[in-house]
């Protein structure tokens, strides 16, 4: 089984900024919402352990989504900017830069497209996520 490591680094009062990898290799950052109690669409994903597999959205096309997150469902990881375009889901970006005054990940397709293509299509994978 294949693990995705999310480390977060910047945690503020308006976005969660962390790190992923691939069975520890580095492969893109993340943008999330900040922390809000676990609260469905505006907060990031608790620390923990979660499974995950791919899934095809309606809205976001092929996405990997996290499974069994307590009291949430329907957490993504999809293409995305700030943290304004995401609803509690996880963005991968490929670097990160200011979109104004927001903080911001870039060339998010290209970053979700490396990830999955690093991925097995046909397994679960882990999903870590701490908070550094």
């Amino acid at each position: 089984m294949k693990k995705i490591s999310l480390i977060r680094v910047e945690n503020t009062a308006t976005h969660t900024l962390g790190c992923i990898l691939v069975n520890d290799r580095y492969v893109c950052m993340s943008m999330e919402n900040p922390w809000q109690d676990n609260k469905p669409n505006v907060s990031c994903v608790p620390t923990g352990l979660y499974e995950v597999g791919y899934d095809i959205s309606p809205k976001y096309g092929l996405s990997l989504k996290v499974k069994d997150v307590p009291d949430r469902t329907h957490i993504l990881f999809h293409a995305g900017n700030t943290a304004e375009d995401t609803r509690g889901c996880i963005l991968p970006g490929q670097g990160v830069s200011f979109f104004g005054d927001r903080r911001a990940v870039t060339s998010s397709r290209n970053a979700l497209s490396l990830l999955t293509s690093l991925l097995p299509d046909d397994e679960l994978l882990l999903l870590e996520v701490i908070n550094k």
